[in-house]
Formats: structure tokens, sequence, C-alpha cells
């Protein structure tokens, strides 16, 4: 490897929990040296693209508003899915398109002869990863969630450092732990590798850092439902907004993140609604927000949490019930630690989630409680241990 050869990788998967980090931690690498030069390497395609810019980048990172924000980043594209559900002709198309993944992941460190690879996680981090593997260099993974995905499961054998956000994360990586049968398959062609685990909590990127005061003359809810989940969780809130009747309504202040998809049909809603209300689909810059609301009902994804940890917002999380476990996993590790309110998706109604919000706008105690608890979930510095030790791996 070229000690003088600053390029790194950064992989990423076309959603805002993976791609957030990795912006997070790249642009910390930059202050450690301005001589580091990124490559991002995400997905081609993405169901929920609506436009793209000039060279592509905001198709993919539009998806939950986490834009570039105007850095120059040399981006390139993998066509990866995701592994389907069943065994289906879908199936095969998988298997093809990681095979020629991992193809193009040579053929691109070929051509940018990276010293490192950090991934953040998504389909697309298999490919890379082994492809850097095989190509002898130093990687380092990052997992979000508490319970891991199982693509960063089947990596932890081929890295050098493995990151995490949670401490409880860990005993998922014993590798004298159980292994399913594809564990086990690799087990007998690799030697185990024991990788340096760190726990260096959730970038957020320094541009969300709170200035200034807020107005807080009425009750202020920020309620969003993430890239995935917004649809349900929006016609249940609304539904809760209406049970609170005109004399709470009057009360209260809500920024709702609708998603596009809902947006024309939320925004017509809250028409007949003595509320005062903005509505959008989605916002770029969030910091404002979070420090304005006084509650936040939202998912449990981890680059959400990592937000509200960093803001210290009183939160009702509501997790996504079809993301194979994991925001069940997060919401579950807040409220042990008496930092945020679950109520899962099978017990969410109107009435319940009204009579919440009628007990918090009560408790201004418990709202604070609810706050002080959740700023001591994860480390304000995540991306500067991330960057550190991407560092020293070259």
């Amino acid at each position: 490897m070229n000690k003088n050869n600053k390029t790194i990788f950064f992989a990423a998967g076309g959603t805002a929990g993976h791609i957030a980090p990795a912006l997070a931690a790249a642009e910390a690498l930059e202050q450690i040296s301005s001589d580091y030069r990124i490559v991002f390497v995400t997905n081609k395609y993405s169901p929920r693209n609506k436009k793209a810019d000039s060279n592509g980048f905001e198709e993919t990172f539009s998806i939950s508003g986490v834009l570039l924000g105007g850095k120059n980043y040399v981006v390139e594209t993998l066509d990866c899915i995701g592994l389907p559900a069943g065994f289906s002709l879908k199936y095969f198309v998988f298997v093809l398109k990681l095979f020629k993944s991992f193809f193009r992941s040579l053929a691109l460190i070929k051509k940018h002869h990276p010293s490192a690879i950090a991934a953040f996680g998504g389909y697309l981090s298999f490919p890379i990863v082994t492809a850097a593997w095989l190509s002898g260099l130093p990687v380092l993974i990052h997992e979000q969630n508490v319970m891991p995905g199982r693509v960063n499961r089947l990596l932890f054998r081929f890295v050098s450092i493995c990151a995490l956000s949670f401490e409880d994360s860990r005993k998922y990586f014993d590798l004298e732990r159980g292994k399913n049968l594809i564990e086990k398959i690799i087990s007998l062609f690799l030697k185990e590798n024991q990788p340096a685990i760190v726990v260096a909590g959730m970038p957020v990127r320094k541009q969300m850092e709170v200035t200034g005061e807020s107005d807080k003359s009425k009750f202020s809810i920020l309620v969003m439902g993430g890239s995935q989940g917004a649809h349900y969780l929006n016609k249940v809130f609304l539904a809760a907004l209406k049970e609170l009747g005109p004399a709470i309504q009057k009360k209260l202040h809500v920024i709702h993140l609708s998603g596009t998809r809902d947006l024309d049909e939320i925004k017509e809603a809250y028409k007949s609604l003595d509320i005062d209300s903005h509505i959008y689909g989605f916002l770029k810059e969030m910091s404002e927000v979070y420090k304005s609301c006084d509650l936040v009902i939202c998912r449990a994804g981890a680059s959400c949490l990592t937000e509200l940890s960093y803001y210290g917002c009183a939160a009702v999380l509501i997790p996504y019930p079809y993301a194979r476990g994991h925001q069940l996993k997060n919401a579950e590790y807040f409220t042990d630690r008496k930092a945020a309110i679950m109520l899962e998706q099978k017990e969410l109604t109107p009435e319940k989630l009204k009579q919440i919000i009628i007990d918090l706008m009560n408790n201004p105690d418990k709202i604070k409680s609810l706050s002080d608890n959740i700023k001591t979930i994860l480390p304000a510095d995540a991306d500067e241990v991330l960057a550190k030790r991407i560092n020293s791996m070259l």
C-alpha cells in the first residue's frame, strides 16, 4: 500500500441511515488532512428517485433529504440490490448483480487505487468490501443499529476495524457465538479474523449544530415517518389530532414531514384543523426544527435516533415493523434507559397517541427527563472517532 496515497473509499447504501454517517465521517477525515481524496461508492438506482442533478448525486442521496451539501467528492455507483424475500426468479437477478458489482468493485479499486475502505452498510458493502479484502486493503465497517444487519455480520471476518454505534451490538460480533448457515460455510474456507472492535457512536454532520433560540409559546410537535414508514404514521397522527379537539389544537404547533407520496393529501387534511402547522415532504436542514420542538413522534432508524440524542429531543418512537427487527431493538435500547417512549405499530391507535400527547403536554418534567436522558445515549464525537480510526489504517 502506498503510504502517500490519500484516496479513501466511503461505501454507503442509498438511504439516509447509511449515507448520513458516511458523510459525517468523510467531513471529519478532511479536518485531519485536506490531502484526502474522498470517493463515494453508492447504489446506482433507488426506488424513490425523483430527480438527478448534473452529476447524478441527488438521484441517490435525495431519498431522505440527505444531500452532498456542495462537497466535491467523486461518486461511483454499483448496480446492487437487496436479497429478495423467499426464493424466486428475483433471487437469480440478485446473484447476477452481486457478481457484477463485485467485478465492478475490483475495477474501481484498480481505477482509483484507494489506501483504505470505510463501509457504512447496505447490500453494496458486500461486493466492495470483499473486493478490498482480496486486494489486500484495510477495511473499516460501521454498524448503525443495535442489532446488526446480515451484511455486516458476514463482512466482520474480512475487516480490520468494526465500529459500532452501541455497546450492546458487541455480542453479535462474537466469532464463538452461534453462526447461521452462510457464516458456517464461510468459516470453512476463511481463517477466522478478529478485527478491532470500537464503540464509536453514530456520526452527525457538523452543519446540524444548534444556534439561536426558539419560540416556546406553543407546544411544538415534529412528526416524521422516514423514507419508508411515513404513510401509516401520517394517517394515525392526523386521526389523533382530530380527536384532541379545538381547545388543545390551538395550543399546538406541528411540523409534519409527510414524505413526498402523501404531501398533497396531508396539506389538504390540515386545512380542516385549527392548528398552527408547517407541512413538508422532507427538509434538508433539520437543526432549527429539532431545536424548536418539544416532542418528536417518529420511527426508530439509527440516523434519526442519533439526531434526537444530539439535540436532546423528547421522543415517542414507533419502530418501523418491516426492518427485520432493527428499529425495534433500537427503540428498546432507548426506552430501557428511560430516554424515549415506545409504541409498537401493532399497538398504535389514534386514541393511544392522543393520550400520550396530552400526558406530555401536561407534564413538562417528563419532557425534560426524556430530553436529559436521551442526550447521554450516544457520544457527540463519533465522526472524529471514526475519522481517526480510518486515518490509523493508512
